[in-house]
C-alpha cells in the first residue's frame, strides 16, 4: 500500500494541490492478520486521508479521485471519486473489481468537512464483487449525483479549504469505516450522511 502512495502522491499533489497526506496501518485487526499469515481471516480495510486547503477550481467545484488498493493480499481494486458543487449537489462514483477466486462485498466510505472540521458530510456505498468460483459480476460500479441543502449551506467554507478521508473495507462496517475517517480528520462533531 505505501508504495501505492508514493507513486499516487506526486500526481495529486499537482491536480489536487494536497497539502498534507497522513496515512497508517489499515486497521489493527488487518496488520495483526497480516503479521500472523491469516489475513484472509481478517476484514481487509484500505484507507488515505488528505487534508486539502486549495480553493474551488475554475468551474466552482471540489473534486477528489482516489485509488483503492487493499494492502493484506485481497484481490479487489478500482477508484472512487467525489465532486461537490455550490448549488449543494455532488457526484459519488467508483469502480471496485475482483480478480481472485473469491467474492467479496464492498465498502466504500468519504468523509468531507471544512478543515475547521464543522459540518462534516459522509458519503457511503455498499456492493458485492464475485470471484471465479461464484456467478455474477467481478465489477461493482456506482455513479450517484444528488442535491443536499446542508452541502450548500456549508459551501462558503467547504470553498475556503476541506479535508477529506477515504476509507474501502471488505469487512468492516460502516459505522467502523466513518469512526475511523472521522478520527483521521480529527472531527469532534456529528456527521451528515448525504448516502
Amino acid at each position: 500500500m505505501r508504495r501505492t502512495f508514493r507513486m499516487l502522491a506526486p500526481m495529486m499533489a499537482i491536480t489536487l494541490g494536497c497539502a498534507v497526506f497522513l496515512h497508517g496501518p489499515a486497521s489493527a485487526s488487518t496488520s495483526a492478520g497480516a503479521a500472523r499469515g491469516n489475513a484472509s481471516e481478517e476484514p481487509a480495510s484500505e484507507e488515505v486521508s488528505i487534508v486539502h486547503v486549495t480553493t474551488t477550481d475554475p468551474l466552482g467545484s471540489l473534486q477528489a479521485t482516489s485509488r483503492i488498493t487493499f494492502d493484506n493480499g485481497t484481490p479487489v481494486d478500482g477508484w472512487t471519486t467525489i465532486a461537490l458543487y455550490p448549488n449543494g449537489s455532488y457526484n459519488f462514483s467508483g469502480h471496485l473489481h475482483a480478480s481472485g477466486a473469491t467474492s467479496h462485498n464492498v465498502r466504500v466510505v468519504w468523509v468531507v468537512s471544512p478543515l475547521d472540521g464543522t459540518p462534516a458530510f459522509s458519503f457511503t456505498k455498499e456492493g458485492r464483487v464475485h470471484g471465479t468460483f461464484d456467478s455474477g459480476s467481478r465489477d461493482f460500479d456506482f455513479n450517484v449525483s444528488e442535491i443536499n441543502p446542508a452541502l450548500s449551506a456549508a459551501w462558503p467554507e467547504l470553498s475556503e479549504g476541506w479535508k477529506w478521508s477515504r476509507r474501502a473495507s471488505t469487512g468492516l462496517s460502516f459505522a467502523h469505516i466513518v469512526d475511523a475517517a472521522k478520527d483521521a480528520l480529527k472531527i469532534a462533531g456529528s456527521i451528515i450522511p448525504l448516502m
